[in-house]
């Protein structure tokens, strides 16, 4: 049974990207736009990774992400156009941020090794 990825982004165009490049890969591919939409799918499906974005059109992706964390046993892997090298290595963590973070537009490459790092590191 292949692992089961719930993306939570608003772009359209890169939502799309990433799950063709997922399901190409081999994962099972759930998407939402919103964090309400995510908390709902999350109390519904069984997913072994979140892509997360960190601005949404509901609220802010690290305040999901600390929710997320809080509340089921699955990894982030957060994404955001605006980096900030201190954001990025601050929020990084075991205890309440995503355990990866990565630029956009995504490299694919990049994305999908991250995606099998964190999957194989459970």
């Amino acid at each position: 049974m292949s692992s089961r990825i719930l993306v939570i982004e608003d772009d359209a165009v890169l939502a799309h990207l990433e799950q063709s490049l997922l399901e190409r890969a081999g994962y099972q591919v759930d998407h939402v736009t919103c964090i309400n939409a995510a908390y709902q799918a999350l109390s519904q499906l069984d997913v072994d990774l979140i892509v997360l974005d960190v601005f949404l059109p509901d609220g802010d992706g690290l305040q999901a992400c600390q929710h997320i964390r809080e509340h089921y046993r699955v990894p982030v892997l957060m994404q955001s156009s605006v980096i900030d090298q201190e954001l990025g290595e601050g929020v990084v963590g075991p205890d309440w941020g995503p355990q990866a973070f990565i630029e956009k537009p995504v490299d694919p490459t990049q994305f999908l090794a991250t995606v099998a790092r964190l999957l194989a590191d459970g």
